[in-house]
């Protein structure tokens, strides 16, 4: 809840926070319903257990790049 009310100040993409299992960590009610909405206008397809495959999604930087 943190991230999503100090990103909207800032305009910073919150929903696009996943946790390390593929999963929300917003509880149903808190935001959650909201972000899997945005997510998957944007594309992003869950799996049945409403993960997603971190293989597919996860974002890795070119670490040149990044110096």
């Amino acid at each position: 809840m943190v991230l999503r009310r100090s990103s909207e100040k800032e305009m910073l993409p919150w929903f696009r926070i996943i946790n390390s299992k593929g999963f929300i960590s917003l509880r149903p009610g808190e935001g959650y319903e909201l972000q899997k909405k945005i997510l998957e206008k944007e594309g992003i397809i869950f799996n049945k257990d409403a993960s997603i495959d971190l293989n597919v999604y996860l974002w890795e930087p070119d670490m040149g790049s990044l110096l």
